[in-house]
C-alpha cells in the first residue's frame, strides 16, 4: 500500500496549508468537512493510489494548517484552494468535497468551472434553502459552538473532546464506528481546528444564486446517505443541472465510513468515465 505524504505549501495571502498526497494518474482533490481534516480521506486516498494522483488539504484554521486571518466566508476557501491549484499546477482534476467541503466545492466549480473535469458532493451542504437549515438545530450543536473553542492548538480542553464524541455518536457514528485507531485519529483531526465558530457562520450564510448555479456545468453525483442526521436529504432542494444522486441504505453522514465499498465503487465508475471521454 502506498504511503501518504504530508507536505505544506505558502499561499500568496501567507497562509500555510498542509496536505496529504498519495499515488498517481489523474488528479483528485478532496475537500474535508467541518469538525475534520484531510485525515478523513486517508482511507479513499490509499485505495485509489493505484490509478489516481490524489491531494487533501486541510482547509484553513483546520488540521495542520495556518489560521492567520480569520475567514468570512466560504468564498475565502474557494480563493484559497484557487491560489492552491495555481501553486501545484493542478487542472482539470476530479473534485471531490465532503459536508462543508461540498459547500466549497460548489463555490469552486461555480466560479472556475474550466478547473474541474466532474463533480462528487457527499453530504454536502449548501444544497438546502436557507430556512431548511435543520443542522443548527441538531441536540448538542449548541453546547459544541458555545464551548470555549481553544485559540491554538496547544490549548486543549478535554471537555471539548467529550462533547465532540457526544455530537458525533448521536450524529456520526449512529450507524458505524470507526475501529478504535480510526476513531482517534478522527477525533484528534476535529480537535485541531481552531475557527469552529467562524466555520458555522460562514456556513450558515453560504448561499449560491441562480447564476452561479448554472456555472456548474461539469458532470457531477451527489452521494447521500438516507440516515443523515447532518444534511437530511430530503432537505436538499436544490443541485447542479445534470446531477445525478445515489441515496445509500444503511448509511448516515459519514458515507466513506458506513458504506465505503459503495462509497469507493461508485468513485471509481464515475471517474474513469470522464477519463474514457
Amino acid at each position: 500500500m502506498q504511503k501518504i505524504k504530508g507536505k505544506n505549501i505558502q499561499l500568496k495571502n501567507d497562509e500555510t496549508y498542509f496536505y496529504r498526497e498519495a499515488g498517481q494518474g489523474p488528479q483528485v482533490l478532496f475537500l474535508h468537512g467541518n469538525m475534520s481534516s484531510s485525515a478523513f480521506w486517508d482511507k479513499t486516498m490509499e485505495a485509489l493510489a493505484g490509478d489516481y494522483h490524489s491531494l487533501a488539504p486541510d482547509l484553513r484554521g483546520f488540521g495542520q494548517s495556518s489560521y492567520k486571518t480569520p475567514i468570512e466566508s466560504l468564498w475565502d476557501y474557494v480563493e484559497d484552494l484557487k491560489d492552491f491549484m495555481d501553486s501545484l499546477d493542478l487542472s482539470r482534476v476530479h473534485l471531490v468535497g465532503w459536508s462543508l467541503g461540498g459547500a466549497v466545492a460548489l463555490g469552486l466549480v461555480a466560479r472556475y468551472p474550466k478547473l474541474f473535469k466532474d463533480l462528487t458532493i457527499i453530504g454536502a451542504l449548501g444544497l438546502a434553502e436557507p430556512k431548511q437549515r435543520l443542522v443548527w438545530k441538531l441536540p448538542g450543536f449548541d453546547d459544541v459552538l458555545g464551548s470555549p473553542w481553544p485559540e491554538t492548538r496547544q490549548s486543549k480542553d478535554p471537555l471539548l473532546g467529550y462533547a465532540v464524541e457526544m455530537l458525533w455518536q448521536s450524529t456520526m457514528y449512529h450507524v458505524k464506528e470507526p475501529n478504535p485507531q480510526d476513531y482517534k485519529k478522527y477525533l484528534d483531526a476535529s480537535l485541531e481546528q481552531v475557527n469552529r465558530k467562524d466555520a458555522i457562520r460562514a456556513l450558515r450564510d453560504f448561499y449560491l444564486t441562480h447564476d452561479q448555479w448554472k456555472k456548474i456545468q461539469v458532470p457531477c453525483q451527489a452521494i447521500h446517505g438516507k440516515l443523515d442526521r447532518i444534511v437530511p436529504y430530503y432537505q436538499q432542494s436544490r443541485r447542479p443541472q445534470n446531477c445525478h444522486v445515489h441515496l445509500l441504505d444503511q448509511c448516515g453522514h459519514f458515507v466513506m465510513n458506513d458504506r465505503f465499498d459503495t462509497y469507493l465503487d461508485l468513485l471509481k465508475k464515475f471517474f474513469q468515465r470522464q477519463e474514457d471521454q
